[in-house]
């Protein structure tokens, strides 16, 4: 089941975007729709990944 939510003007989520109650072990898939203007940074190493947007 896909949900979508939508970045405040800071460029964050004014929640988790997956609240500890519903974490459940599985696999998960981020998917960043953004305009050819906008850049996310992304760190990403064997095992994860990680990214930032500094205000």
């Amino acid at each position: 089941m896909a949900e979508y939510l939508t970045t405040n003007s800071d460029g964050r989520t004014d929640s988790p975007i997956l609240p500890e109650s519903a974490f459940r072990t599985g696999t998960y898939e981020l998917v960043f729709h953004v305009g050819a203007y906008y850049h996310v940074p992304l760190l990403v190493s064997p095992y994860s990944f990680s990214t930032y947007r500094g205000s």
